[in-house]
């Protein structure tokens, strides 16, 4: 189907949304002269595009190299636990108990489970002296909850919310400390947008921090190229929904636009428009100038998802926290890294 005549004339506009900068558009209806039947179109011409392919197979089994670098060996000893959300949705859990009053929420990363963080949550104690929560998303892992999908956007961070207000009535009095990685910090910071004093501290690690951060810092192309074989997003199908969002219809909004590279036998396979867009925060910069508590960013040279100078020089800009890079540490390294655990032993010292 040809594309209206009028309709032409933006494709580059849209060209450049397609790029990273889909969040940054605020009224897509001026950009066809309020034309809102024809905008329709267009959205659904582009939600129908083929979704996007990855040229090679994930090995069903990692290989020693990847399994070292995800962390995958269990180290630590852990209570299994679990919470229960303001929607009656379970939440399963790991509890590393330290001696220390302070709590550290852990968040994981996208198609991850609090299982797999095992070493993240046991340095964290070590480091902090705190007792770690560390929790299967909604969706995830041993949680309840639609795989890849959530109820409405946001929801994620509303969880967080929840998770805090249950762990300080059990608590009254103690610090709470929110971690998270990749997803997990991007979840992290989207909740510390909305409640700006709801923690005592902020520690991301690897974070995806913003949804219009992502486009435009991407790592080198020879880390790049190995992130794409994990995780490949529907950016046509992404700028549809944005597009049909606008016109106050979100009626698909369930549709997947994040697609991973994981064998069959994995339920989260992919995630859709309301979940993806609930990992982060619209803005960084306004995300960032929202925090009102210390704030700390790792993030590792060789990280496959972010190039780590983007990282550190937006955290400096927003004159919020601190951002440290970890020499040769990779996307998934950073969270059992010796070096980060003194970074974070040091921050917390100064809480």
């Amino acid at each position: 189907m040809l594309l209206p005549l009028f309709i032409r004339p933006y494709l580059a506009l849209l060209g450049l949304l397609l790029w990273g900068l889909v969040s940054q558009a605020q009224d897509f209806r001026t950009l066809f002269h309020g034309n809102a039947d024809s905008l329709r179109v267009y959205a659904h011409q582009l939600i129908d595009q083929p979704a996007p392919t990855v040229t090679s197979a994930v090995p069903a089994a990692p290989d020693s190299a990847t399994r070292a670098d995800l962390g995958l060996a269990q180290v630590y000893a852990a209570q299994a636990c679990s919470f229960t959300l303001r929607d009656h949705c379970h939440l399963a859990a790991y509890r590393y108990c330290g001696p220390a009053a302070t709590t550290i929420l852990l968040l994981h990363g996208v198609a991850s489970t609090a299982y797999l963080y095992n070493q993240t949550a046991g340095l964290l104690r070590q480091a902090t002296q705190a007792t770690v929560y560390a929790v299967d998303l909604r969706g995830h892992g041993r949680s309840e909850g639609s795989p890849g999908d959530v109820a409405y956007l946001g929801q994620y961070a509303d969880d967080v919310a929840n998770l805090v207000a249950t762990i300080q009535r059990k608590k009254p009095g103690g610090k709470i400390i929110l971690a998270g990685h990749s997803m997990g910090g991007g979840i992290a910071l989207r909740y510390a947008q909305a409640h700006p004093r709801g923690v005592a501290g902020l520690l991301l690690l690897a974070p995806l921090l913003g949804q219009d951060f992502f486009g435009s810092a991407p790592p080198a192309p020879a880390t790049s190229a190995v992130a794409n074989t994990f995780m490949q997003l529907h950016l046509p199908r992404i700028v549809g929904l944005r597009l049909l969002n606008s016109l106050g219809q979100p009626e698909l909004d369930s549709l997947p636009v994040l697609f991973l590279n994981l064998p069959a036998t994995v339920p989260l396979r992919q995630c859709s428009y309301r979940a993806t867009q609930s990992m982060a925060p619209e803005h960084l910069a306004s995300a960032l100038r929202a925090v009102c508590v210390p704030l700390l960013v790792v993030v590792g040279s060789r990280d496959e998802a972010f190039a780590a100078a983007a990282v550190r020089q937006a955290v400096a800009a927003s004159g919020r926290g601190q951002a440290e890079v970890v020499d040769g540490a990779t996307h998934n390294g950073i969270r059992h890294h010796p070096q980060t655990y003194r970074l974070v032993h040091q921050w917390v010292t100064h809480l």
